[in-house]
Parts: structure tokens; C-alpha cells; sequence
């Protein structure tokens, strides 16, 4: 096991039958699935070399190595209070790794092929607002991608990836995400309609990227909107919405 966990953290581009051969050349007999189990449970991810689209890598380093190019997506569901009783409504968010920067689709009772494709296209149209150009997307393996989910986005010059299997880890960022928009926002209401839970969405949506600050190791405390700048001048106010549960500060220009 210590010897796998070495070879594994010492090559970052070494996938499971990288290492299983190697094992053998040193006349070590084990099973890929003993290999894979061990390096799951240490936290070492690397994408199937068969099967998930993309050669051998580990997963870590994949997403270091890519992470301005990369995007990320994945569903949430919200009960929304009807006459049939408390049903799901249905969210998909498609985040970018490199900025942090979110798109949210409406919310829908019935996510079907059709309404995934048409808030594919209208994130696409945010990616171009936004000048970025994906080179991948890390979608899960949820039946609501279709195929032509992913030749949508192969259309786009975007090659789709799909995470291995019983690893939710590997789309930590949106499921980070996520947790943070449910934590902060959504768990604070009960929702009646799908307009009252879009108001909602978008209301936090708007706080998280323009105005929330982010503790990522990478993102340094700051405020995702690229034209943001500290100020140490003016009057200090505070902002709110949503009767509060979403709040802020800032300096009043003089």
C-alpha cells in the first residue's frame, strides 16, 4: 500500500494501469481495483484511462494544469410548494473554474433534453460574454446529459469529460458551489412558485459574483467582478437583499 501511495504521489500523470504495470516490472502482483480502491481512499483521483475520455492523468493536476479553460456543471433541486404537494424543481449551474464565475439556468420542473440543450446555448453565450474559451467540461454521469448534450458542446469546441465513476469529489467546484448558494441563501426559504426560487437565484447569484468575497487559495479573499477595487475611502454602508440574508459593505464615493 505505502509503496503505491509513493509511486502515485511521486508521478501526478501516472493512471491506475500506469502503476499497475510498473508493480509488476518489480514483481508485484495486484489487481487495478485494489490499486484504484487504495488511491481513492488516500484522495488520489486520476481519470480512467478507459472509458473517460481523456488519457491517464491525475485528476488534481488535470484541473490545475487547465484551470482557465476549464468548466464545470452540474443539477440542483429545490422543493417548490404546489397544488400536487412539494415537488423538485430542478436548477443547472455551470461554473468556471479559472474565475469562479457562475451562470444559473431558471429552474424547471421537467429537465428535459431540450431545456438542457437551451441553457447549454445560453451559457455558452455567457462564456463569450465573459471572453472565455473552454477547452473542456466536467460533467457527472447524470442520464439528463444527453448525447447531444455533449455534441452541443463538442460543436463549440468544448470536449466534455465525464468524471470516474462514485468519485463526486472530482466536480468539487460545483459542488462547492452549491453548497455555499443552499448554506448562505436558499435553506433560508420556503419557495411557492418557480418565480419566487429564479428571484431568489438570482438575487444571490448577483451578490455571489460581483460583491461576495471568495477564501480560495487562489482567489485570495477578493471579489470575483474584474473591475473591483478596494477602497480605504467614504463613508461605510451596507447593502442588503432578501430582507437581509444576503448583505454587503462598501465605501461611498466622497
Amino acid at each position: 500500500m505505502n509503496l503505491i501511495l509513493q509511486f502515485a504521489t511521486d508521478n501526478l500523470t501516472w493512471g491506475y494501469k500506469h502503476l499497475h504495470d510498473e508493480l509488476k516490472k518489480l514483481g508485484i502482483k495486484i489487481g487495478l481495483t485494489t490499486i484504484r480502491d487504495i488511491l481513492k481512499r488516500a484522495g488520489h483521483h486520476p481519470v480512467p484511462e478507459k472509458g473517460g475520455g481523456y488519457p491517464a492523468s491525475n485528476w488534481k493536476l488535470f484541473l490545475s494544469s487547465h484551470m482557465d479553460t476549464l468548466i464545470a456543471t452540474d443539477f440542483f433541486t429545490k422543493p417548490v410548494l404546489t397544488w400536487r404537494g412539494w415537488v423538485d424543481a430542478y436548477v443547472l449551474v455551470f461554473i468556471h473554474l479559472g474565475s469562479r464565475r457562475v451562470f444559473m439556468s431558471p429552474s424547471t420542473f421537467n429537465p428535459k433534453e431540450e431545456w438542457v440543450l437551451q441553457q447549454s446555448r445560453n451559457a455558452s453565450m455567457w462564456l463569450q460574454d465573459l471572453g472565455i474559451n473552454a477547452s473542456h467540461l466536467i460533467r457527472d454521469r447524470d442520464t439528463k446529459y444527453s448525447a447531444r448534450f455533449d455534441q452541443f458542446w463538442k460543436g463549440s469546441g468544448t470536449k466534455t469529460i465525464r468524471t470516474p465513476v462514485r468519485t463526486p469529489v472530482a466536480n468539487s467546484y460545483c459542488e462547492c458551489y452549491i453548497g455555499k448558494a443552499k448554506r448562505e441563501c436558499l435553506n433560508h426559504f420556503f419557495c411557492i412558485s418557480l418565480d419566487q426560487l429564479d428571484y431568489i437565484n438570482q438575487q444571490w447569484l448577483v451578490y455571489y459574483n460581483n460583491e461576495r468575497p471568495h477564501q480560495g487559495v487562489d482567489i485570495g479573499n477578493k471579489v470575483l467582478r474584474p473591475d473591483f477595487t478596494p477602497t480605504t475611502e467614504g463613508e461605510i454602508k451596507r447593502k442588503q437583499r432578501l430582507g437581509g440574508i444576503i448583505s454587503w459593505y462598501y465605501r461611498e464615493a466622497a
